[in-house]
């Protein structure tokens, strides 16, 4: 996973639109929905390049499923006077294996209504719910679809990007299924507000177009390869603004037969309640020469738990006054700025797994080993 020596701002949560519901209607607004060529064939008069697109859009588009819940379904260019209320919701989600296992988004997957996956042979069928992890957005379902007709989608390797490379996107926006845009990888290392209002590190942004009903769809390298899973759009409206964001698949790879296996991520419970980003340079600010700059500060040491027996120290509150406490400054030889920081080290840790903090507390520093329980 591609990083910088400044690592970009922080997107507020305001300004990241996540396609969690129903299929947007939007009037007067064309798009042209993917047409696959008969198998082998390239279109007449087609450049080396429309070529490289068709022949990839043949072999990737069975890869990618259309995801939906809710009531009949219905086609907002179709219909689009109908109330949104008692729209189904539309989503996409890639095939992962021959088993009949596909990831989608956690916020695609309506937990209270049955998900239904159509192929892109056309066929539908019913879908279960195996797992989530809401720290990453993902979520995992299980169809009874035999081998034969899963084409599971090839993985590539988001840490080998540059910002440059030609991306693909395939996925169902607003209702148009297999829908195939072009653009390029336009970022790395993004920082994103993700289901759980918890900060992503690490994203990958691409300008090729994304709109509500492509998370959980499949972003492409040039050889065809998985390396992200689309899941949000930057902008103040609904549709794209030419600035979209995926899932590395790395990161999802590491996550995926974890939720296969437990049915969720056995996130490590740490025991601690962590001050915002926000909080913890109010804090800096107010403790003079003897702030420690950066970091995240913590707010409390749950009982009972793993922060406790390491014994970490939370800062004491009362009459508008904070008394900060230990500050965590780094973990596992890595500096801790703010939360995301930390984040992306804990993120890839499961149960029973442990880090060495590095904490001030005051103008003292220590280092404490923290060995996480599981909060399931």
């Amino acid at each position: 996973m591609a990083s910088t020596s400044n690592p970009p701002s922080s997107l507020p949560l305001a300004a990241l639109v996540f396609f969690a519901t129903s299929t947007v209607v939007l009037l007067g607004f064309i798009i042209m929905r993917g047409v696959a060529l008969p198998s082998g064939g390239d279109p007449e008069g087609a450049d080396v390049g429309e070529g490289s697109r068709v022949s990839l859009f043949q072999r990737t588009s069975p890869s990618v499923v259309h995801v939906r819940w809710g009531g009949a379904e219905y086609s907002p260019l179709e219909d689009p006077q109908r109330e949104k209320k008692n729209s189904t919701g539309s989503g996409s989600g890639v095939v992962w294996n021959d088993e009949g296992y596909i990831v989608t988004n956690m916020h695609v997957v309506d937990t209270r209504a049955g998900a239904i996956v159509t192929l892109s042979d056309g066929s539908v069928w019913e879908a279960l719910l195996v797992g989530f992890e809401p720290s990453l957005d993902l979520a995992v379902l299980a169809i009874e679809a035999p081998a034969a007709q899963l084409t599971p989608v090839p993985l590539g390797d988001s840490g080998a990007m540059l910002v440059g490379q030609d991306a693909y996107a395939i996925g169902t926006p607003f209702g148009l299924e297999w829908t195939l845009t072009a653009g390029v990888i336009s970022g790395l290392n993004r920082r994103i507000r993700g289901y759980d209002g918890v900060e992503i590190g690490g994203m990958i942004q691409t300008d090729a177009a994304i709109n509500p009903g492509n998370s959980g769809g499949a972003l492409l390298d040039s050889g065809g390869r998985l390396v992200g899973l689309i899941t949000a759009i930057h902008g103040s409206s609904e549709t794209n603004a030419g600035v979209g964001f995926a899932i590395p698949v790395d990161r999802v790879a590491e996550r995926v037969p974890q939720i296969m296996e437990w049915g969720f991520q056995p996130w490590p419970e740490i025991g601690l309640v962590l001050g915002s980003d926000d909080f913890s340079v109010s804090c800096f600010e107010s403790m003079g020469d003897a702030s420690p700059g950066a970091g995240v500060v913590v707010i409390e040491v749950r009982p009972g738990g793993e922060a406790e027996r390491a014994g970490l120290r939370q800062a004491e509150m009362g009459a508008g006054v904070v008394r900060v406490g230990d500050v965590i400054v780094g973990v596992d030889g890595m500096p801790v700025a703010i939360r995301a920081d930390l984040h992306a080290v804990l993120s890839k840790k499961v149960a029973g797994e442990s880090v060495l903090l590095e904490l001030m507390n005051g103008d003292q520093r220590r280092e404490t080993p923290l060995t996480f329980g599981s909060r399931h």
